[in-house]
């Protein structure tokens, strides 16, 4: 697997890190000496490629030490996520064919935190995401389809959903519960299913779909007008 570090890579980084503590140590009266550094890691931040594969984080700890996610994320997992004194984290992670992602490790240890900032580089760049600008929908309601062009298309479980109620202004129609349901996203349509329009005027609602992408900060979103004139007797 990609990220697997050979033998002599590992070794270097151990090397690295007692290196590191070893600035730390403080010789005792006699010729021994007293381990002081309470808790030490080899990364602040670690970037992986879209592949999937397996990292180690080296700790160093005078005590016990423990480390945990501050959210869990599905694509990231730990095989070790406990040990005393001098350790290492086991870390598996997925292949990434969608956007840019980011997980964050914390380790304790002595009352004292270090985190660690995971980013995994997406296969997709840049999302697109288009719908057409508007549609009309039968009074009596049914099955909606709608043409959908996007990039996304291996990872349509990031795509989020939003539907608002409008009035005849195009204004936000707050606590009004939406007359479409059933949405489904596949890789070249949007489909849902509108009730009849049984109220006695026209209505609207926009539909948006969006994805946010928290690593590079931005924010990509399309949306469709659905306008359902009133059913007639």
């Amino acid at each position: 697997m990609k990220n697997r570090k050979p033998n002599i890579l590992k070794t270097g980084r151990w090397l690295a890190l007692i290196l590191a503590v070893s600035l730390f140590i403080a010789p005792s009266c006699e010729h021994d000496y007293e381990w002081e550094l309470p808790l030490a890691i080899d990364h602040n931040a670690l970037i992986f490629s879209t592949d999937a594969g397996t990292e180690h984080v080296l700790v160093y700890s005078t005590g016990n030490w423990t480390a945990s996610f501050t959210e869990e994320r599905s694509w990231i997992t730990m095989r070790k996520a406990s040990g005393s004194g001098i350790g290492d984290i086991i870390l598996d992670f997925d292949e990434n064919r969608g956007i840019d992602r980011r997980a964050n490790l914390v380790v304790r240890a002595n009352g004292l935190e270090k985190y660690i900032s995971i980013t995994q580089t997406g296969s997709i760049a840049e999302p697109i995401l288009q719908l057409p600008s508007q549609k009309t929908v039968s009074a009596e309601g049914g099955a909606i389809v709608l043409e959908f062009f996007t990039n996304m298309g291996e990872a349509l479980e990031l795509i989020k959903v939003r539907v608002v109620c409008l009035d005849e202004e195009g204004e936000e129609l707050a606590g009004t519960e939406p007359w479409i349901r059933n949405i489904e996203i596949a890789e070249e349509e949007v489909t849902c299913v509108a009730e009849p329009n049984t109220t006695g005027v026209s209505r609207k609602l926009r539909l948006t779909l969006e994805i946010d992408d928290e690593v590079n900060e931005m924010f990509y979103s399309t949306s469709v007008l659905l306008e359902q004139p009133a059913k007639t007797e």
